[in-house]
């Protein structure tokens, strides 16, 4: 090999480094980009997010629990309100959290669950666990998708998808049918 072989041939693979780094470069300055749109749509909602979901499942346990018609009545307008804020930010994170909006849904129903459950304490306990459950799964994700700025996993969504499902099949097939001569 000659002086000017091997200059050359040096000079090719400095060239293709020079490519690849650029590449990889852009690469990478393209998803430090989508991570920070990411986290930037979830800002405006993610604390009151987690303390709206874990504040519902509160509130919802203590009017499935609560003696006495003043109490309760108290505890449904509590639990009504959080509902509304959740369901408000449910769809506030639509986009930024694409995948949850069924999981999100089912926790804003909790409250109407629990008021149809009224009166049967295992009923209203199994149901609450169930809704701990999901609201772990969704916390897990949404701070999962904030830590790394990224869309919800296929497979976060599946899990959400299942608890949602456990606790929609739960209250379908414990709920009291209504009073009156059948139709």
């Amino acid at each position: 090999m000659t002086v000017r072989l091997i200059t050359m041939t040096a000079a090719v693979i400095a060239a293709l480094c020079s490519v690849l780094s650029l590449l990889i470069s852009l690469i990478y300055i393209r998803r430090c980009e989508m991570r920070q749109a990411r986290r930037a749509a979830l800002e405006p909602i993610i604390d009151d997010l987690g303390g709206t979901v874990y504040s519902l499942i509160a509130v919802s346990k203590r009017m499935g629990f609560s003696r006495g018609s003043e109490r309760y009545r108290e505890n449904k307008a509590k639990a009504m309100e959080t509902a509304r804020a959740l369901d408000h930010l449910r769809w506030q994170s639509r986009y930024a959290l694409w995948g949850l909006n069924d999981g999100l849904h089912h926790l804003v129903l909790l409250p109407k669950w629990i008021e149809h459950l009224r009166g049967r304490d295992e009923s209203c306990a199994r149901l609450i666990d169930l809704a701990t459950e999901l609201r772990q799964a969704v916390d897990d994700e949404v701070r999962r998708c904030w830590l790394q700025g990224a869309a919800p996993s296929r497979r976060s969504i599946r899990r959400i998808d299942r608890a949602a499902g456990r606790m929609k099949t739960f209250y379908l097939e414990s709920k009291v049918p209504p009073a009156g001569p059948p139709a």
